[in-house]
């Protein structure tokens, strides 16, 4: 991997990618950026913000984006793709894409431990410029409908990053908000989505360690694909 430039030093980025010179001249730490190769990174933002959970225990959205998580990032790295999960649970969780060993252990202990917290996924998205590099696929797992996170996304699509929302629906899990506002505005810029209702994970065959495993792939320009096996479940490309 060739250096590309640097950025300012992140909680959770490797020391070892630490930039001295640079740190010493601007009297800050600063990290290199690395050109991956050979796939664009994955970013996986979940929202734990509790004010947006709906449900409780194995039936919340809480469970729900904590399995799709670690699912995605699992499936990433054995494909090939440089890894980053961002989340707050409820201190910040940032951990950059990475092909390294034991990346993946520190990500599944961050989503083992995590519990929602007050940071928005609005707030998570603000910061996001200044590290998620352009060409990345940002995969945004929420239950929020409200769509206050809006401005942040279209920043992102502008800079050349290829968003997809896995949009929880609150309604399935017992809530009363309604997705269709989120859904609307989505269609309407041509962002890649899937609303996932509760019931799609809550079968025996989703859960983990079980037989039969969710599997996740991402098409070109950053469509992403979910595949159930050994079973069809009704997955779909999200479009």
């Amino acid at each position: 991997m060739a250096v590309e430039t640097v950025r300012e030093y992140i909680p959770g980025d490797p020391l070892k990618s630490i930039h001295w010179p640079s740190s010493a001249r601007r009297e800050a730490l600063y990290v290199r950026q690395f050109e991956h190769v050979p796939s664009s990174d994955w970013w996986i933002f979940l929202d734990l913000d509790g004010r947006v959970q709906v449900g409780s225990g194995s039936e919340s959205t809480e469970e729900h984006g904590i399995i799709l998580a670690a699912s995605l990032a699992q499936r990433g790295l054995r494909e090939g793709h440089a890894v980053g999960l961002v989340t707050c649970s409820p201190g910040l969780n940032w951990y950059p894409p990475q092909h390294f060993s034991g990346h993946l252990q520190n990500m599944l202990r961050a989503l083992a431990l995590a519990k929602p917290g007050e940071c928005s996924l609005a707030a998570l998205l603000a910061d996001a410029h200044r590290s998620v590099r352009q060409g990345s696929s940002l995969i945004i797992i929420t239950p929020d409908v409200r769509a206050d996170w809006a401005p942040g996304i279209l920043q992102l699509v502008r800079m050349g990053i290829t968003p997809t929302i896995l949009l929880l629906d609150p309604l399935s899990f017992g809530g009363t908000a309604s997705s269709a506002g989120a859904q609307a505005f989505l269609d309407e810029y041509g962002i890649a989505h899937t609303t996932i209702r509760s019931d799609l994970l809550n079968r025996p065959e989703a859960r983990p360690g079980q037989q039969g495993k969710w599997e996740w792939r991402v098409l070109g320009r950053g469509k992403t694909v979910a595949v159930h096996k050994p079973a069809d479940t009704g997955w779909r490309a999200l479009e």
